[in-house]
């Protein structure tokens, strides 16, 4: 049975931790159960709940133990509902080809002696500096009031190294619960490569997290970098959409 979550104790009755479940929390820390758009279900099976999931706006993600849930109530949950995109960790929706790539997860960065002048981001004018260099599709004035949002409650933390007014390297928790978060946005300027900014950035971010960091990367892409980070492969990311 797939119901609606009101209240976090129904919420955390789903215990594992994954990138999916860190994005899901951290959007109920950062919204609550209130709002419109910005909704959050679960799949009991009996009194053990089996997956949970957050909608935001059109966009969705699913968190579920796919050992023992009900994967074609769940197809035809999100069949009838419709979406944008959905972000999942199986391939449980039937008829429709996803795009899909590895997340990888670290736990205690190491820490060094980075002699870069790290910039933590949060003004308005930073944050419009942000948005261009990472070039994120649709409107700034949404994009700027969730993350905002997220960093004003603790959610989401961002930073970059600067030359000048320019931003040239970038690197994002998009997504903070307790002790874990999603990293993303991590992007470095072709003419300032080669001198340790994303990995210095990547540290500054993680130093206080103290649990585990995830990430997703397509396939084939950035592996060694974030392997020498300390980063391990721990599953696969799919996005139907």
């Amino acid at each position: 049975m797939i119901e609606n979550i009101e209240a976090f104790d129904s919420l955390n009755e789903y215990c594992a931790e994954d990138i999916f479940t860190v994005r899901i929390k951290a959007l109920a820390e950062t919204y609550g159960f209130s709002y419109p758009f910005a909704q959050f279900y679960r799949q009991m099976s009996g009194d053990k709940c089996t997956a949970v999931c957050c909608i935001l706006d059109h966009d969705v993600t699913v968190a579920a133990d796919f050992d023992i849930a009900d994967q074609t109530e769940l197809d035809s949950f999100f069949g009838l509902r419709g979406y944008s995109s959905l972000l999942c960790a199986e391939p449980f929706i039937q008829g429709k080809s996803a795009k899909s790539g590895v997340v990888m997860a670290a736990n205690g960065l190491y820490s060094s002696e980075d002699n870069i002048n790290i910039h933590f981001v949060s003004r308005f004018d930073e944050l419009i500096c942000l948005f261009d260099f990472l070039e994120y599709g649709g409107g700034f004035d949404d994009w700027y009031a969730d993350i905002k949002r997220r960093i004003n409650k603790g959610t989401a933390c961002a930073c970059a190294v600067f030359d000048g007014d320019k931003i040239v390297s970038s690197a994002l928790l998009s997504s903070i619960y307790r002790n874990a978060a999603v990293l993303s946005g991590v992007k470095t300027d072709e003419k300032y490569r080669n001198r340790g900014y994303a990995g210095a950035l990547i540290r500054a971010l993680t130093t206080e997290i103290g649990g585990n960091i995830y990430l997703m990367r397509e396939q084939e892409k950035n592996e060694h970098f974030y392997h020498e980070l300390g980063f391990k492969n721990v599953g696969e990311w799919r996005i139907y959409e």
